[in-house]
């Protein structure tokens, strides 16, 4: 899993970015510039990179490969936010499932990864009500970042939802289906490394390894996949070869209006019967507390009694 550094030389969230940064980004040909920043702060810079950004390149129908759509500046400070995440979700400070780790029973093949998830909690591609943390602040200005480029547009195809993906070298997704409880489009944004993606009815094969792809494409650092139409689903899968280096990848998808509405009430009447919970338990402890008072009222009752009978 993606290693949280422990150099004493720099506060932690710095040194994190900038080891991650070194081990992955020089292969894709970045350079670090640690002089003169402000503490707490990592730019980047690409050698070099498209006249312009976020150009679209088509690949096949349903697919859309955005170029360099995150600067380098976004791309640090996205870093340094899944590096305080990973830390906080690891040592369970984090509010609910918004922080799942790798199953032990995956570890060992290389598959799935570490997942942050912001909106809504995704299990085995199964969407549930379980609470996570909202869409915080950065990962909105990505969203803003999407519209902006024309990834996505207007209300109706505005990402709520985010599921942050944190692989290790090695790591692997088997071909799947995102939940028909997400709208399309859905898209992906790709740091620290890049990597391919393989779209197709048949994609057959095991441990990151797959054959029978009729689409393959690399997910450079920087860009987005839009996926829509025939890509989305539901007789094409996608699936993830074995990373090569780590990589980050931030889905962003908006749940279907039903889906919504359904979960929203099933959180509803989740807190209505906590609450209803909470009041009786309330209730029996306060009930539990007038029967011992009343008991003791009695018992010196009768004591006093029985001293003036003597």
């Amino acid at each position: 899993m993606l290693a949280l550094c422990s150099c004493s030389a720099m506060p932690l969230p710095r040194a994190v970015a900038l080891a991650v940064a070194a081990r992955a980004w020089s292969a894709a040909e970045l350079d670090l510039h640690e002089a003169a920043l402000a503490p707490g702060t990592l730019a980047v810079r690409r050698r070099s990179a498209p006249l312009f950004r976020g150009c679209c390149r088509p690949i096949s129908s349903g697919l859309d490969l955005y170029l360099d759509v995150a600067p380098p500046l976004l791309q640090a400070r996205l870093v340094l936010f899944v590096a305080e995440a990973l830390r906080a979700g690891r040592a369970g400070e984090l509010h609910g499932k918004s922080y799942m780790p790798v199953p032990s029973r995956w570890v060992a093949r290389g598959k799935s990864r570490e997942m942050l998830q912001y909106g809504v909690f995704t299990n085995a591609n199964r969407v549930s009500d379980a609470d996570v943390l909202p869409l915080p602040p950065l990962l909105v200005e990505v969203c803003d970042l999407l519209e902006s480029f024309g990834i996505v547009s207007g209300p109706a195809q505005r990402p709520d939802t985010c599921a942050v993906n944190v692989y290790a070298e090695g790591s692997w997704l088997p071909p799947h289906v995102d939940s028909a409880k997400f709208a399309r489009p859905f898209c992906t944004l790709s740091l620290l490394s890049s990597q391919r993606v393989a779209f197709g009815d048949s994609i057959c094969g095991d441990d990151g390894s797959w054959r029978g792809a009729e689409t393959r494409t690399l997910m450079p650092i920087g860009s987005v996949l839009r996926v829509a139409g025939a890509a989305a689903g539901p007789r094409c899968a996608h699936a993830l070869s074995s990373a090569s280096a780590p990589r980050i990848s931030f889905t962003f998808r908006r749940l279907a209006p039903e889906a919504r509405v359904a979960i929203e009430q099933s959180r509803a009447e989740r807190a209505a019967r906590s609450a209803a919970k909470h009041a009786r338990l309330r209730a029996e402890k306060l009930e539990r507390r007038a029967a011992k008072a009343a008991k003791r009222a009695a018992a010196k009752a009768a004591l006093s009694v029985g001293s003036k009978l003597g």
